[in-house]
C-alpha cells in the first residue's frame, strides 16, 4: 500500500545522496527517532495506547488465576 510506496521513494532519495551527507542524515535521524520514541513511551499511560501493555498483562494474570 501507501507505506510501501513511501518507504521505497524514501530509500530511492537516500540512494542518491553522497556517503558523507548520508552519514549526517543518519545521525540526525537517529536522534529524531530516539526523541519520538521517548515521547511516545511517555505519552502511553495517558492514551489508549496503554492497552498495548495492560491487556496482555491482564490476560496473563487471568490465565494464571484460572479465570479465562
Amino acid at each position: 500500500g501507501f507505506l510501501r510506496f513511501f518507504m521505497s521513494a524514501l530509500a530511492g532519495l537516500f540512494g542518491l545522496m553522497p556517503p558523507a551527507q548520508l552519514a549526517r542524515v543518519y545521525g540526525w535521524g537517529w536522534y529524531v527517532h530516539a526523541i519520538v520514541t521517548a515521547a511516545t513511551v511517555a505519552y502511553m499511560p495517558f492514551s489508549q495506547l496503554r492497552h498495548i501493555v495492560t491487556t496482555p498483562v491482564f490476560l496473563l494474570v487471568q490465565t494464571l488465576r484460572g479465570r479465562h
